[in-house]
């Protein structure tokens, strides 16, 4: 815990271009300090941030020797994904498959002084769920290979497509066709109403949209709340703060409405706390009292139990069977538990079905040892 309000301390001195309190005198918490920056991804941003700081020249050598290292990694593999994304995104539009780009590849566009700054894996792509089995097809004819993943109608909504790509960089794209594998946020933005207010993704050739920034702070707050157990992931929470700060009150209120409209103002406001903990983020006085007053109210009751401490994989699973009618809830018990063989023959890398029930079997056995466990 100490090392963790010291890395916090760093990470805040920094962004604020304030005198960085490396303590290199401590060898444990360099260690720490490297790991945190590299599980992270935030070497490139920290990079960018001493560069801006007059009062701090140097830092550890460990830390500089990994900025070198990751800035010119990104530095790097910024043309290869920009290159990748034009080529599927104008093979898209020759399908007449609109999309969208999400995440740490669109913001790193959108909101950041140059995209090498916004590190990210994969990248995130959106598209209407009539369109998945046409996107594979145009995935497939580029020679990107499908992962083996389970998804279906209701459990699973997204599918990853690799390649190798220059040097053996593997380029990864997550295919959603809804934003979130938790079925009480799957529909919380439907991709027509994401598409009919997006944005063009700058230095795409016109090719590439991207949420508007209501939206993707919507859905940055979501995301951490249903796939990360509401971390506080300080890369994450910088999207936020460049999303929010010293907006003016009518687009901070026109957010406030969106996420009551959406049933979720209280996640949004308890994650926007972290995010002004954490770089002192700028909001008017009157907004910055909305979100210390906000509470559930009666509407957003079940979304409370994603914030709770005893959030487990067992409260997920019931939460995604309470958000379905019966003979969804029924669909989504048959892909949960007996997804199709092809799945189950290459992630136990068998070729006869011969061994597929006794599979099955130990799938629902293992399944459900797991649903003690935290998401």
């Amino acid at each position: 815990m100490l090392y963790q309000k010291k890395f916090q301390k760093v990470i805040q001195q920094a962004a604020n271009s304030t005198t960085v309190t490396w303590d290199e005198s401590d060898a444990g918490f360099q260690k720490f300090l490297l790991d945190e920056l590299k599980k992270n991804h935030l070497l490139p941003l920290l990079n960018y941030w001493l560069e801006q700081n007059v009062l701090t020249q140097t830092c550890p050598s460990s830390v500089k020797q990994a900025l070198k290292l990751e800035v010119a990694r990104e530095t790097f593999l910024i043309d290869i994904r920009k290159h990748a994304l034009i080529k599927l995104g104008l093979e898209f539009k020759k399908n007449n498959i609109p999309f969208l780009v999400l995440k740490g590849a669109a913001l790193s566009y959108t909101i950041y002084p140059r995209p090498g700054l916004r590190a990210h894996g994969d990248i995130d792509l959106f598209i209407s769920e009539k369109n998945r089995q046409l996107a594979f097809q145009v995935f497939k004819s580029l020679g990107y290979r499908q992962e083996n993943m389970t998804y279906g109608q209701q459990a699973g909504h997204q599918c990853a497509f690799s390649k190798l790509e220059h040097h053996g960089y593997n380029l990864v794209f997550d295919l959603h066709w809804k934003l979130s594998n938790i079925n009480y946020f799957a529909n919380l933005i439907s991709f027509d109403e994401a598409y009919s207010a997006a944005q063009d993704l700058p230095e795409h050739n016109g090719v590439i949209k991207v949420m508007n920034d209501h939206h993707a702070l919507l859905y940055a707050f979501i995301h951490g709340v249903a796939h990360h157990h509401d971390e506080e992931n300080p890369l994450w929470l910088y999207d936020t703060h460049l999303l929010t700060d010293k907006k003016n009150s009518i687009w901070l209120t026109d957010f406030q409405n969106l996420a009551k409209e959406k049933k979720v103002w209280f996640l949004c406001a308890k994650g926007m706390e972290k995010t002004k903990e954490w770089f002192n983020t700028i909001w008017p006085e009157t907004f910055l009292q909305e979100i210390i007053s906000a509470k559930p109210n009666s509407d957003e009751a079940d979304s409370i139990v994603f914030l709770s401490p005893k959030r487990s994989l067992l409260s997920d699973f019931v939460c995604d069977l309470e958000s379905l009618s019966l003979p969804n809830k029924l669909k989504y018990l048959q892909e949960r538990l007996i997804p199709p063989k092809e799945y189950m023959k290459k992630k136990y890398n068998i070729k006869s079905n011969i061994y597929l029930p006794a599979l099955y079997i130990w799938r629902a056995i293992y399944g459900l040892r797991k649903l003690k466990g935290k998401p």
